[in-house]
Order: C-alpha cells, then sequence, then structure tokens
C-alpha cells in the first residue's frame, strides 16, 4: 500500500512496445507453418470464389465455414411485383396507411 501511495499521480506509465499481433498461437512451429499453409489455400479459394460470385456466376461453391459476400441490391422482377400487388389487393383498406397516419 505504500508503494502505491508513494507514487505521483501526475506520472505516466512508459509506452507499450508496438509489436504486430500474433496471428496464431500454437505448440510448435510445424503446426504453426501448417496452419498458415492451411489458411492461405482457404483465402486463395475463398477470393476465387468471390471474384466468380461477382462476375456473375450463381453456382460458385464457397469454403467450409465461409460466407459469401453480399451482392449489389437488385430490383424485384415481374414475378415478386405480380405476387406482391396480390398481397395488397388482399388487406383491407384500413391495414394499409400511406404516410404514417
Amino acid at each position: 500500500m505504500a508503494a502505491v501511495q508513494a507514487q505521483s499521480p501526475l506520472d505516466r506509465s512508459e509506452p507499450l512496445k508496438k509489436t504486430r499481433r500474433t496471428l496464431v498461437h500454437a505448440a510448435s512451429r510445424v503446426e504453426r507453418e501448417s496452419y498458415l499453409v492451411v489458411r492461405g489455400v482457404f483465402v486463395e479459394r475463398y477470393h476465387e470464389a468471390s471474384a466468380e460470385l461477382l462476375r456473375g456466376g450463381r453456382d460458385v461453391v464457397f469454403p467450409c465455414w465461409s460466407f459469401p459476400p453480399g451482392l449489389p441490391f437488385v430490383r424485384s422482377g415481374p414475378i415478386f411485383q405480380a405476387f406482391w400487388d396480390g398481397c395488397i389487393e388482399k388487406l383491407p383498406a384500413a391495414e394499409i396507411r400511406l404516410g404514417g397516419g
């Protein structure tokens, strides 16, 4: 307690040494290197699949445990519009409120 009270409240701690964050912790160097190889293959396959998807391919297979990137917004086609128009017609007039009121 005395050591804490002896410290000046105006003193600052020494700045921490900036180092790169460790990508993976492993029990041995061999395990670490094998992880980096597997990760590299995963990233490569993901980027290839993403590029194919953005080029318009819809039957692209992504690596396991990954999510495809979001696609740009596409307006709905005539099938959805016909469905939507049919839904609107079935609603009672009291449920359709335009302008928030």
